[in-house]
């Protein structure tokens, strides 16, 4: 966990080494790698001046798993299994000029954050920016965020958690236009097959979107390790 190694980082002097495989990104990526001070390595099994045959071979008998050779044998960063949405990629900006641009917002307090994603459709592909991710937001501080995210009342639609209709009213009273969303049967699986059919773009910026991104799984049978039709809570 970042958390710890970040102590170690502040007791260390002189260099730090960080090996490890990339089986996926994980918080080198996040907080190391666009350090000024930082130097990235990229090698692989054919660097090793004394790996034996036999294991050169058995490295190589896994060509034909892509991913399992993208990340031990080519090096590269590689995806979890079992993940949600694969068919996403980071980009450096979020469309001007769309025509419909959705505001999805989520409650939370203590433990959830409350959240805003800002989503829309160019040409056939879905684009996702982050407007804010955080705890401990009463729903004036809400309102506030929302505004210096360049939101205008009474103007852009926001679609909200419709289990807190109490917050839905009071950012209505704040002037907010302002609905809960409306969810049918089995909604989640039913969202993530709609999702699923788009390309994903996500800004950079957009740090706990591709967060959540990284970890969204299916659920797994824990005798027969299969991934099942439902995701994690």
């Amino acid at each position: 966990p970042y958390a710890i190694a970040d102590h170690l980082f502040i007791r260390t002097s002189g260099t730090i080494f960080i090996d490890y495989n990339p089986v996926n990104e994980f918080w080198v990526h996040d907080h190391i790698l666009n350090l000024p001070e930082t130097a990235y390595f990229q090698t692989t099994y054919l660097d090793n001046i004394f790996i034996p045959e036999w294991i050169k071979r058995d490295i190589e008998n896994h060509k034909n798993n892509k991913n399992w050779w993208n990340v031990y044998g080519l090096g590269v960063v590689g995806r979890s299994e079992g993940l949600v949405y694969t068919n996403w990629t980071q980009t450096d900006y979020f469309p001007e000029g769309v025509d419909v641009i959705w505001n999805g917002l989520d409650f939370g307090f203590t433990n959830d954050p409350s959240s805003l994603v800002r989503v829309c459709i160019q040409n056939g592909e879905l684009w996702v920016k982050e407007g804010f991710y955080e705890i401990g937001m009463t729903n004036r501080d809400i309102s506030i965020r929302m505004e210096q995210n360049g939101l205008q009342k009474g103007y852009d639609e926001i679609i909200a958690d419709s289990a807190e209709p109490k917050s839905i009213a009071e950012l209505k009273g704040y002037g907010w236009q302002i609905r809960g969303v409306t969810k049918g049967a089995d909604s989640v699986n039913f969202g993530i097959n709609i999702v699923q059919q788009y390309r994903i773009n996500v800004t950079k910026d957009s740090l706990n979107v591709i967060k959540e991104l990284r970890n969204y799984k299916w659920e797994q049978d824990k005798l027969t390790e299969k991934y099942l039709n439902v995701p994690t809570d």
